[in-house]
């Protein structure tokens, strides 16, 4: 039936084609044997026009457009595009508008899913003879006509919109409601509908539903007369405004300019209105809502479904009426909600209007500081990486775990399913997982929005991080309360001991660094910057045994060997805790075609210490793909040469030097159960972490009065320091200043030489020995640089090119402090001037103090820091202390 009835409604439509299109395509005009306007909507065509219907012959009645995709369609598709319609709404507008029997069922008529309603009463003309009892039922009552006239509506106007007042009615609670003002909702194409609006009138409605408007059904567009062609559009935030303007134009014949609607539901937006088709037959469009910030919020709204530049018509604040808040306080000017039947009662001319109308601003949405999830609109956003982040006085930490529930199947068979899910624990003792907010039908998965179940807006889904040191188990007990963590001070101990029996290191302060900076890596994130670890020595030096424990020690540790840049830059980001790169020079020596991304890689790395800067756009060489990788955090660098002069500012120098045989005694190579014990020392410091973060970042920012990168890098160890105790505090502030020195990283042996000789000021030696300045040298360059062969001394080793040197650079003092013995060698004394002093203390930022004598760098071969250099002195050395042990026995 429904096949026959599309067949004879297509017919009638043909017989019928001329009027058809007339009243579809107003804006069109006949040419030859077709109808031609600029587009199915009807958008007035700019040249010749390129959508055309066939008016006779073989193409009598299709529609195509030229400019298009070339698709053509009957009349009854283009009725419903240009309405959008359904089709089976369409072919019962066509059949009222042709007259035929209207018993068209509305249902599905396509292989489509979608199921149709039955139209609504919307589509019905108007009953005239219903209408005028209503307009009868208006004009004989003076107080509807006065609340009418006092809006500034004229008569003629009043019966231009067929305004009547409703009959008495009883709703089914016994309630009777009469004198409503109804209102025909007008159409398009000027025509009105059997579709009301209605309005409360004060002192004449009886119990109206609402104490201001309601009408039945979805929202609808009102239009205030045809359009024919109009290039601007005028929207109107109410009906009553929409007459008002209506009025106004027409006195001053500007109709051909201007069309205007309104929406019959408030703040709810008609589905026409979505359609952005709606919107492109206009050249401007002005949104005349009322001037307060619901206007506005409404006015943007509507222009995000406008594809094209739309503009904020507003009526001066100073036409409304005063408005006042609750209290009895008086609104803001902008908020007095002033409207276009302000302006007209106030006597505001259509020469001001339209001035208004030249001069309204292009409408920009509003963007708001700070998101408010209780609230509506548009703001910035700042989602957080998750992974281990710090946020709100509140630790997180991702964690994987597998969900395991039970179906039924169709036979009642129960079975369990499984999958994993990663989970975000809090240092409150909760976990969250993630979960999508809700949005609008039809929005794109990459624009959901991702949140926490706690509210945190974050970037993405959480991962499982594959490096995450704290196990299920020790979160367990952390969850459940039934952790305990030690002091501190144990924990630190219990660190300190272990790396004094793994590794030997010839500074001593330079323990309290690597111990502080383990307990460090768990709270990194309360802190805006960290320090990098900058590891030097020659090889075999115990360089990579000293990362392996750091890392085995630290939050979510790891080694990085020789790799690929692009595979370290997403370790570091996949790890998000303490990174070792056991051989930078290693992942120099891989880049080949690639060295681009290695200087990427230290460009990122330079900047890794700080929070806010370490974020980084990766782009894969091989693919182009981008990515934003996170660099932050607590990294050790091992290296035999050394780390350029920007990277080194943000580090602080461990140094590494051949052990001494009689240390090796007190080195152990680890095993099992130290290994074992190491990792509950591990999860015992993700406890302790979780469990006194606030405390650190509140002490953190008691503690922090930065004076430069160098206290900056340094206070996440201040803080910790002050947590272990006084005397832990000191040796970290002595072994600071001995970081502070600048370290010139070259192998020039010159400034090699201003490195040695500011070092041994440091450390207090005023007056020295050229064979101290020489030692020192070959802890700094290796010792057969600068020779031409094996058995050549190098010239930066000759007593005599040091002296000159060193009074070249303006360090010696004139003063003649002679020579003294030492072990069979006559050694002349020498002594650094105020000059060479006075740098070294700018650079300290202290006064030294603890002077030494010139031979207290020899005190024992057991504990010498140059024991693993050629020293002349020590055979001597060795000999009487031999020969003393003999007689001693």
């Amino acid at each position: 039936m429904i096949d026959n009835t599309f067949k004879i409604v297509a017919s009638a439509l043909n017989d019928n084609v001329e009027r058809v299109v007339a009243h579809l395509f107003p804006n069109g005009k006949k040419e030859g044997n077709y109808w031609v306007t600029g587009n199915v909507f009807d958008t007035p065509a700019t040249g010749g026009g390129s959508f055309k219907i066939g008016l006779k012959g073989k193409y009598l009645g299709i529609c195509r457009d030229f400019n298009g995709d070339d698709k053509s369609y009957d009349l009854i598709d283009a009725w419903a595009l240009r309405f959008s319609l359904s089709k089976s709404e369409a072919l019962n507008e066509a059949a009222k508008f042709l007259s035929l029997p209207q018993d068209i069922p509305v249902k599905k008529v396509s292989a489509a899913t979608e199921t149709q309603k039955p139209v609504e009463n919307i589509q019905k003309p108007i009953n005239q003879n219903w209408n005028q009892k209503l307009v009868s039922r208006l004009r004989s009552n003076p107080l509807a006509l006065e609340y009418l006239h006092k809006r500034s509506l004229t008569n003629e106007t009043i019966q231009e919109f067929k305004l009547g007042l409703t009959h008495p009615y009883t709703n089914r609670d016994g309630v009777v409601l009469s004198d409503a003002l109804a209102v025909p909702i007008r159409k398009v194409d000027g025509s009105f509908s059997n579709h009301h609006a209605f309005y409360a009138i004060e002192g004449v409605t009886k119990n109206p539903v609402d104490r201001n408007g309601w009408m039945k059904g979805k929202p609808q567009v009102y239009f205030t007369h045809a359009f024919r062609k109009q290039k601007k559009l005028i929207v109107c935030e109410g009906i009553k405004d929409a007459w008002v303007v209506y009025q106004n134009l027409k006195k001053n014949d500007l109709f051909s300019q201007f069309l205007v609607c309104s929406g019959t539901h408030g703040s709810s937006i008609p589905d026409e209105m979505k359609n952005p088709n709606f919107w492109t037959k206009f050249e401007k469009i002005y949104f005349g809502h009322d001037h307060d910030s619901a206007g506005n919020k409404m006015a943007e709204k509507l222009s995000e479904f406008v594809p094209l530049e739309c503009y904020r018509l507003v009526c001066p604040s100073h036409y409304a009426p005063v408005k006042y808040n609750s209290d009895g306080s008086e609104k803001p000017e902008n908020e007095w909600g002033a409207d276009w039947t302000d302006f007209f009662l106030l006597d505001g001319c259509i020469e001001e209007f339209l001035s208004l109308i030249e001069d309204a601003p292009v409408i920009s949405i509003d963007i708001q500081e700070e998101e408010d999830t209780l609230s509506e609109g548009r703001f910035t956003v700042a989602p957080v990486d998750i992974n281990g982040a710090y946020i709100n006085k509140k630790m997180y930490y991702p964690v994987q775990t597998l969900v395991r529930q039970k179906q039924t199947d169709d036979y009642q068979n129960t079975y369990f399913v499984e999958r994993y899910e990663t989970v975000v624990v809090r240092s409150d003792a909760t976990v969250h997982k993630a979960v999508l907010s809700p949005a609008p039908k039809g929005t794109p998965e990459s624009e959901r929005v991702i949140r926490l179940s706690d509210g945190t807006l974050i970037r993405s889904t959480p991962k499982p991080n594959e490096f995450g040191t704290w196990n299920w188990s020790s979160i367990n007990d952390y969850l459940n309360g039934r952790s305990s963590v030690r002091k501190t001070a144990d924990l630190f101990k219990d660190v300190h001991q272990i790396l004094k029996k793994s590794v030997w290191l010839p500074v001593e302060e330079d323990y309290t660094i690597l111990a502080l900076t383990v307990l460090a890596t768990y709270v990194q994130n309360i802190f805006e910057s960290v320090p990098l670890l900058f590891l030097n020595g020659p090889a075999g030096s115990g360089k990579s045994q000293t990362g392996i424990i750091l890392s085995k020690l630290s939050c979510n540790g790891t080694v990085i060997g020789q790799v690929s840049a692009a595979t370290a830059a997403r370790h570091i980001d996949a790890a998000r805790g303490f990174v070792v790169f056991d051989d930078l020079e290693g992942i120099a020596s891989k880049v080949g075609r690639d060295g681009g991304q290695f200087s990427e890689l230290v460009q990122a790395l330079k900047v890794s210490y700080n929070k806010h800067t370490a974020e980084k756009i990766w782009t894969d060489v091989k693919t182009m793909r981008t990515e934003r990788l996170n660099f932050f955090g607590i990294k050790l660098i091992s290296n035999t040469s050394g780390a350029d002069d920007i990277l080194s500012t943000r580090m602080l120098r461990i140094q590494t030097r051949h052990m001494p045989e009689t240390e090796q005694g007190n080195i152990h190579k680890f095993g099992v159960n130290e290994f074992k014990r190491i990792e509950k020392l591990r999860q015992e410091l993700h406890t302790w972490a979780f469990k006194n973060c606030v405390f650190i970042d509140d002490l953190a920012a008691l503690s922090n009065e930065k004076s430069g990168r160098f206290d900056e890098i340094a206070l996440p160890l201040r803080v910790i320091a002050k947590l272990v105790s006084n005397e832990c505090e000191k040796e970290l502030e002595v072994a600071l200043a001995k970081q502070k020195t600048v370290v010139v990283e070259t192998n020039d042996p010159i400034e090699t030489l201003k490195e040695a000789a500011k070092n041994l000021i440091k450390e207090g030696f005023i007056q020295f020995t050229i064979t101290q300045v020489i030692l020192e040298l070959r802890t700094l360059l290796d010792e057969n640089y600068g020779a031409g062969m094996t058995n050549e001394i190098p010239e930066w080793q000759r007593p005599e090119w040091v002296g000159r040197q060193l009074r070249t650079l303006g360090f010696l003092d004139t003063k003649d402090l002679g020579r003294a013995s030492l072990f069979g060698k006559r050694l002349k004394i020498m002594q650094f001037n105020k000059y060479a002093i006075n740098e070294v203390v700018q650079e300290l930022g202290a006064t030294i103090n603890d002077f030494r004598e010139p031979f207290d760098f020899c005190k024992g071969c057991q504990t010498c820091p140059y024991a693993n250099n050629t020293c002349e002195l020590r055979p001597q050395r060795l000999q009487q202390e031999q020969k003393a042990k003999s007689n001693y026995s």
